[in-house]
């Protein structure tokens, strides 16, 4: 039987639509950045630049002041104040003190205790926001930096022929600092005309009253090794990109001779 024929319409299929112009897509609108978020953000990345500055700079602090771009101008620096309160030994407060402060501290130290050539050696390393007895706000950044001062041996003491200089070697000569008392020092040459002072005379008087201490006090003869060690607690600005506070505390003294077992620690303050 022949197959019967159906009728099929003829089907046009356009294979693709032209434009004449791109079709206008509307992109999603950008989310604004609280205020506040922004802030937090700036002042996570002020800390971070000024955790390293921190770690760059500490290691010469024996010889070289912080950077002004890094310190506040109303930067405040306290020496041991778990030792000595404000009424025996005040804070100082402002760059111009501050710096004068620092190198005065800074040619006592390469003068009488230890060699210029030794460096800050940073053991460890903490933020932290909450309050703590030793710092001056409660609610400020603190970067807490433990260190110690070159042992014997370091690298940071030889020379152009291989040889080591002793920690001990100021510009002075090496004294045994374990034979003096620190403290009973001080409260010594806290006297003014014959009577004892309630507070401290200032540190450039102390460091002269102390050279002048040294005279005729005997050299060691006999190689002697130091060590210093402490911690300091910087405090930041609310932007956490300046040093508004610096604070020196726990700081000990260890001393070695040749012949002899290491001293029993001083504590210096």
């Amino acid at each position: 039987m022949p197959p019967k024929h159906c009728n099929v319409k003829s089907i046009r299929f356009k294979t693709h639509t032209a434009f004449l112009a791109a079709p206008h897509i509307t992109a999603a609108p950008k989310r604004a950045v609280p205020p506040a978020s922004s802030r937090e953000q700036n002042r996570k990345a002020n800390l971070g630049s000024t955790i390293e500055h921190i770690k760059t700079v500490v290691p010469e602090l024996l010889t070289k002041s912080l950077p002004k771009e890094l310190v506040s101008h109303e930067i405040m620096l306290r020496i041991c104040p778990s030792h000595f309160d404000e009424t025996y030994l005040p804070s100082l407060k402002g760059r111009v003190s501050y710096y004068a402060t620092c190198k005065t501290m800074q040619l006592a130290m390469t003068s009488l205790v230890l060699s210029p050539k030794v460096k800050l050696h940073i053991q460890s390393l903490r933020v932290a926001n909450g309050p703590d007895q030793q710092a001056v706000y409660a609610h400020s950044t603190k970067v807490y930096v433990r260190w110690s001062t070159c042992n014997e041996g370091c690298e940071h003491l030889s020379n152009e022929s291989s040889e080591f200089h002793s920690t001990s070697d100021a510009k002075l000569g090496s004294h045994k600092w374990s034979k003096l008392d620190t403290l009973r020092f001080l409260h010594e040459n806290a006297d003014v005309n014959g009577h004892k002072s309630k507070t401290l005379p200032s540190i450039s008087t102390m460091i002269s009253q102390m050279s002048s201490s040294l005279v005729g006090f005997s050299k060691d003869s006999q190689k002697l090794e130091r060590v210093l060690s402490g911690i300091f607690i910087f405090e930041l600005n609310e932007e956490n990109d300046a040093i508004i506070v610096h604070t020196i505390e726990n700081v000990d003294l260890i001393e070695k001779g040749e012949t002899e077992d290491v001293d029993g620690e001083l504590r210096v303050c």
